[in-house]
């Protein structure tokens, strides 16, 4: 396996990046921006200039670990957040549907026991 080494001294840091392992990078298709999601339980949206540096834009804070990011194609907005809302609502309801089926099997097991 051939590994290919490239010059490293024109990349350009970003300002105030994720503490933790970034998981998942996308550039805007529409404008200069950059999301990059982490381990850190964050979303970081960068503006890239064109001589390379970075402006951190936005910081959209999570309850768990986030492990991909995307932009809508028709807007500059990053849509993980509506995607981990969504799940959450889900999972709140699975969660409450199995709440109430447990109760029901244990209501059922005492009535059987009488």
């Amino acid at each position: 396996m051939a590994t290919t080494y490239k010059d490293c001294n024109k990349d350009v840091k970003l300002i105030d990046p994720p503490q933790d392992t970034v998981s998942c990078l996308n550039f805007s298709k529409t404008a200069n921006f950059l999301s990059v999601s982490s381990w850190d339980k964050s979303v970081r949206i960068y503006e890239i200039k064109n001589d390379g540096s970075s402006v951190g834009k936005a910081i959209y804070h999570h309850d768990a670990p986030v492990l991909s990011t995307c932009f809508s194609p028709v807007s500059l907005i990053s849509i993980v957040s509506v995607y981990l809302f969504h799940l959450r609502m889900v999972l709140k309801w699975l969660l409450v549907e199995v709440t109430v089926l447990v109760k029901y099997m244990m209501l059922r097991r005492v009535l059987r026991n009488q």
